[in-house]
């Protein structure tokens, strides 16, 4: 082989560098378009989600090993134990988004080619369900993180079938220690990677993926079990728990498994309308037919493992936790785009990938209120953080105390706007607030306190009361 045979065949071999231009302009054209490029300026961290970043201290280890009792996510806790708690909201923001730039980068590379990359990229990422998911960087990050791992070292793994059994008990292991509802995310890349193996190979891999699943559930009940004497979850009362004993909790518990869906339909009408017809023209096309039955099957199975928990407990699975849902809309258009043993191929081509920009759309359109909604929630939150502390200036000695209404005295509860304040005040300006108790509350809601409380923050009797801003509902709340 001469000097330039070689030069040539090593070229062959390197990817065509204008292979990633469709690739990186959907990366940047969903950075823009939906403005998520403000959480990283000014992140907005949920109520819950603010604690990951606070030190490791008696009180909040006690709180945070707790939440482990009620969700099962032992990695998540040592991982807030070791590096975690050490983020800055902007990194743990970063790592987040970074994560989900490359998980919607290798399913776009792996699912689609040439231009059509673009829209499938920017429809991945415009997740609605993950977006959700995304004000809680500090808590999910490293969920995100492995979930990116996990799919890009798949298709590697595929090749060798003791190296893909491997891959399916560890990633199953790690999602459900981080986040179980991601698991499902890894069986639906997993499934639609191997889709056009024999049948008896899907089935053994579905099979592996149940039993890591199992096995996964019974280690962390196990570990419950060890450490607070529960085999199994602490379901909190605020979900309305219905634990199954008899025929009647398990109607009552299906209804609620299926209202999930209505649930679901309300929220994203428009891209499940499409994708329906999307799966029926596949349905209607011979060369598509066995793969869209393949996964509506996958789609069933992934619908009954999500319902499960639902079932068992009553307990009902919010829209954000269904990502594995927006996957599988997304899959037809692009099939119906690059497969041409299809009627009128060339108009058969463009409607779909019109399609999947309409539904990248949609999910660019829900990204972007979600971004602008939580960022005014933001702004209004941390004007009464500074009011805080400008009165501690100038009453350095006063107790801060977060007011609460009667209704969550009795139950209770505080509202998700002061575990907010109070666990991002501590993160800022180490300042511990504590909420009133039932005589200091009735005091201040007193008509007297009332008309001295112009504002959200004020020097009572020596005292500085915050009363939290309440926001409209909308379905962008976290």
């Amino acid at each position: 082989m001469t000097s330039g045979d070689a030069q040539a065949a090593t070229q062959s071999e390197r990817p065509d560098r204008s292979a990633w231009l469709p690739v990186a302009l959907g990366l940047v054209l969903v950075v823009l378009a939906t403005r998520v490029y403000l959480q990283v300026a000014h992140p907005f961290l949920s109520h819950d989600d603010w604690d990951y970043l606070n030190p490791v201290e008696p009180v909040r280890e006690e709180s945070q090993l707790r939440r482990v009792l009620w969700e099962g996510r032992w990695l998540n806790y040592y991982w807030w134990r070791g590096p975690g708690h050490l983020f800055s909201p902007v990194g743990a923001v970063l790592l987040f988004q970074l994560s989900l730039l490359v998980f919607a980068v290798r399913i776009a590379w792996t699912w689609a080619t040439g231009w059509l990359r673009l829209p499938v990229v920017v429809a991945v990422a415009a997740s609605p369900m993950v977006t959700d998911l995304s004000y809680w960087p500090a808590t999910l990050d490293l969920t995100m993180l492995l979930l990116a791992v996990s799919v890009c070292t798949l298709r590697r793994c595929a090749a060798d079938p003791r190296l893909l059994v491997l891959w399916i008990a560890a990633s199953t292991l790690l999602m459900f220690l981080t986040y179980p509802a991601n698991a499902l995310l890894v069986l639906v890349v997993l499934c639609v990677e191997l889709l056009d193996r024999p049948v008896r190979e899907l089935v053994r891999v579905v099979v592996v993926f149940l039993a890591s699943y199992g096995l996964s559930t019974l280690l962390v009940f196990s570990l419950n079990k060890a450490q607070f004497g529960v085999f199994g979850l602490e379901v909190l009362p605020f979900r309305n728990p219905n634990k199954l004993r008899s025929l009647g909790d398990l109607g009552e518990n299906v209804r609620r498994s299926l209202d999930q869906l209505g649930d679901l339909l309300g929220y994203a009408t428009a891209p499940l309308l499409l994708g329906v017809a999307a799966y029926g023209v596949c349905l209607a096309v011979p060369a598509l037919r066995e793969r869209a039955l393949r996964v509506l099957a996958l789609a069933v199975l992934c619908f009954g493992i999500h319902s499960s928990a639902t079932i068992l407990t009553g307990a009902t699975i919010p829209f954000r936790s269904m990502g594995w849902v927006w996957l599988l809309i997304l899959l037809p258009f692009v099939w119906l785009a690059q497969t041409r043993p299809v009627p009128s191929p060339r108009l058969t081509a463009i409607g779909a990938t019109v399609a999947l920009v309409l539904v990248a759309g949609w999910g660019v359109r829900y990204v972007r209120e979600g971004v602008d909604y939580n960022q005014n929630r933001q702004d209004v939150l941390s004007s009464v953080e500074d009011e805080v502390v400008d009165a501690l200036r100038e009453n350095p000695d006063a107790p801060v105390i977060l007011f609460r209404t009667r209704s969550q005295v009795e139950t209770g509860r505080t509202s998700k706007e002061a575990q907010y304040l109070g666990a991002k005040m501590y993160h800022d300006h180490r300042i511990r607030a504590v909420n009133c108790s039932p005589e200091t509350c009735r005091f201040f809601d007193s008509a007297a306190a009332r008309a001295e409380r112009k504002g959200s923050v004020r020097v009572v009797d020596g005292q500085i009361l915050v009363a939290p801003p309440h926001f409209t509902p909308s379905g962008h709340d976290v």
